[in-house]
């Protein structure tokens, strides 16, 4: 299983806004390995 990504600060606030498709993209980058990951445990 992939460990944990680092996640920015910034990247944080930017995904309060559900309109910042970018940072949802970045966001879904990340973590979508991890929670395949868990999700095939």
């Amino acid at each position: 299983m992939p460990e944990a990504p680092v996640t920015r600060p910034s990247l944080l606030v930017r995904l309060r806004s559900a309109a910042d498709s970018d940072a949802w993209r970045e966001f879904v980058l990340l973590y979508a390995p991890l929670v395949y990951g868990l999700a095939r445990r």
